[in-house]
């Protein structure tokens, strides 16, 4: 994932200066907690309307959610250890749950890199504790 999200940030980096073009980056967090704003802003960008299908497709998986990890309730997701959040739990309690899912199956170091990755994912797109 490190080296993913670094080939990622030169790949757009180099993108944006060579054709100076404009990227529309959409986090996933803000994506399913406000989709309208995100789905007028795509279809602003295309030139297209909004269409009933693309509404459909929206309500199915689950969109807009209350909280990220209300995600859809899939074999597939519970089967890759996906459990839904407990009743009052808040963003960070089901972030911290899945930490230490990780932490117990990786060593220190993969952990320090998960944990500086999250961070930086937090301080630029989502951070849950605001």
């Amino acid at each position: 994932m490190d080296n993913l999200t670094n080939k990622t940030k030169k790949a757009r980096d180099r993108l944006t200066l060579e054709f100076k073009s404009n990227i529309l980056t959409i986090p996933f967090e803000q994506f399913v907690l406000d989709s309208d704003l995100w789905v007028d802003k795509i279809a602003e960008i295309i030139g297209t309307k909004i269409t009933d299908a693309t509404k459909e497709e929206i309500k199915k998986q689950n969109i807009p959610r209350d909280m990220v990890a209300q995600g859809i309730d899939l074999d597939i997701y519970r089967r890759c250890g996906w459990v839904p959040p407990k009743n009052n739990s808040t963003e960070r309690d089901e972030l911290n749950v899945r930490r230490e899912d990780v932490a117990k199956e990786v060593g220190s170091d993969a952990l320090a890199v998960l944990d500086r990755l999250s961070r930086d994912y937090e301080n630029q797109y989502w951070n849950p504790d605001i």
